[in-house]
């Protein structure tokens, strides 16, 4: 038998020495046998510090050199773009676990300097923005690095699933929220991010996502109607194949940014789909068409610019 720690949750595990790979029994990470940690591995708080040194040195990169990353937050490039953010930023919540690990009294400490480097450090770059001075720009970019922390960064850090994961996520959240709550987002899963391109329940999205919000079933007047517009007329018309095929690729991104930062369901309804039901109401199919396509565009463009 051979003992080592989980390098992910640092439980101790018992395994045959035959076993090359394996799951831990306490936190379901996959791992090699070559990946345990000594298991009467010291507190060592000189190690803790370098290991720590490396994530602050880096945490901020996990943002500023990712700004672009959104644009594919979509049906297709969400997957891979992934799988390239956590091989160029995973290294930095490797190294805060395992700072976190050798010295245990420091451990919500580390956690909580590395959140206040990241917010201070994109506060600091913001200061050195064009027109900074202007509340549009200022709006704009926080907007814009919270939906890089919220699609991304945090997913990461639970995908990672460290011991430090949970926590580190929410007290990122809580303090973002804290100090900017016009721009609040919700802790993201990976999974139920991919899972949402192909959930049932999204299968007209964004205008299932408003009745939802508002209490309304599956079967409502408003989604009705939208969705015999979609197949018996937008179908048809030139062009309508192209346009449904550009919404169903990237609307279920825009759901999931509404979905992670409360975003305004009652104000989408006012503008977009209440109107669309009345245009339709009057035979005007194109001012329908028309209005849903800027309504997709103007969320595209806030959510995922």
């Amino acid at each position: 038998m051979i003992k080592g720690r989980c390098k992910k949750c640092g439980k101790v595990l018992h395994l045959e020495e035959d076993i090359a790979e394996f799951t831990c029994m306490y936190c379901g990470a996959k791992l090699r046998s070559d990946d345990l940690l000594p298991a009467d591995m010291e507190q060592n708080p000189a190690e803790a510090d370098r290991h720590f040194q490396y994530a602050e040195r880096h945490i901020l990169d996990c943002v500023l050199k990712h700004r672009d990353i959104l644009k594919h937050f979509n049906r297709v490039e969400y997957i891979p773009s992934f799988s390239k953010y956590i091989a160029a930023c995973g290294k930095v919540f490797d190294e805060l676990n395992a700072a976190a690990m050798l010295n245990t009294d420091r451990r919500d400490e580390f956690i909580d300097t590395l959140v206040n480097k990241l917010i201070s450090g994109l506060e600091a770059d913001w200061q050195t923005a064009p027109n900074w001075d202007k509340k549009k720009v200022q709006n704009e970019i926080i907007e814009r690095d919270k939906m890089v922390i919220a699609i991304y960064l945090v997913p990461m850090v639970g995908k990672l699933n460290y011991a430090i994961s949970e926590d580190f996520s929410e007290t990122l959240r809580d303090t973002w929220v804290e100090k900017y709550p016009k721009h609040i987002f919700n802790v993201g899963n990976y999974d139920k991010i991919v899972g949402s391109y192909e959930s049932k329940l999204k299968l007209c999205f964004i205008t299932t996502a408003v009745c939802e919000n508002s209490g309304k079933a599956d079967d409502c007047y408003e989604l009705t109607t939208l969705r015999a517009f979609r197949d018996n007329w937008l179908a048809f018309s030139p062009g309508g194949a192209e346009l449904i095929q550009e919404y169903y690729n990237i609307a279920p991104a825009i759901v999931t940014c509404m979905e992670l930062t409360d975003g305004d369901y009652q104000d989408i309804n006012d503008t977009y789909i209440r109107p669309c039901v009345t245009d339709i109401e009057n035979g005007d199919m194109v001012s329908c068409r028309d209005r849903y396509v800027k309504m997709v565009r103007e969320l595209k463009k806030k959510y995922l610019a």
